[in-house]
């Protein structure tokens, strides 16, 4: 039931059709980038609308909609392994999730798993992982390990903490990305 909760949420924050040029992702559909994502179905039905004159024609298309939820399910839930953080904490999943989408599921990934090392005392409540940004047996072992020490919120707070400072260096290093301030709306989680 998480992924329905997780990309419902996410989808309040990503929009219908966007071609931004000071968009880094570039064209997008409900969050997919077509840089980042240049093999989703979606794009020859994206496509056969051009020249895009309605918007709401494309957000309301069920064929459109199937296609983006599927693949959201498959790329940025499960093949992540988000769906294994899930058993454990579905909120926790659930922010992953969002946040992959707008940052990249291995960079998100990565984030955990320095949250975990950097929660467990200098290995005096369990043993640094590697940050490889894949998420296995052994992350997910260590996440149950730092739930039993540590209070959800800290864990939480320090992805959100590696987040906000992600959008911080990317607005830093170009001052035109700071049209994307609503990012930071991201960092919290309900």
């Amino acid at each position: 039931m998480s992924f329905k909760n997780a990309y419902d949420d996410t989808m309040g924050y990503e929009g219908g059709y966007v071609f931004d040029p000071t968009d880094r992702g570039g064209e997008t559909y409900k969050g997919i980038s077509r840089k980042h994502n240049p093999h989703w179905q979606g794009w020859g039905i994206v496509d056969s609308y051009k020249p895009i004159t309605d918007k709401k024609l494309l957000y309301n298309n069920t064929a459109l909609d199937y296609l983006t939820r599927s693949y959201y399910q498959a790329e940025y839930w499960i093949k992540p392994s988000f769906d294994e953080v899930d058993t454990l904490w579905d909120v926790l999943a659930e922010k992953l999730f969002d946040t992959g989408v707008n940052v990249g599921t291995g960079r998100v990934s990565k984030w955990l798993q320095s949250t975990l090392n950097l929660l467990n005392r200098n290995n005096k409540y369990y043993r640094d992982i590697k940050v490889d940004g894949g998420i296995g047996p052994k992350t997910i072992q260590t996440l149950k390990d730092a739930m039993g020490c540590n209070p959800k919120e800290r864990i939480l707070t320090v992805v959100a903490i590696h987040q906000g400072e992600h959008y911080k260096g990317i607005m830093e290093r170009d001052k035109t990305q700071e049209r994307y301030v609503g990012w930071y709306d991201r960092l919290t989680y309900k």
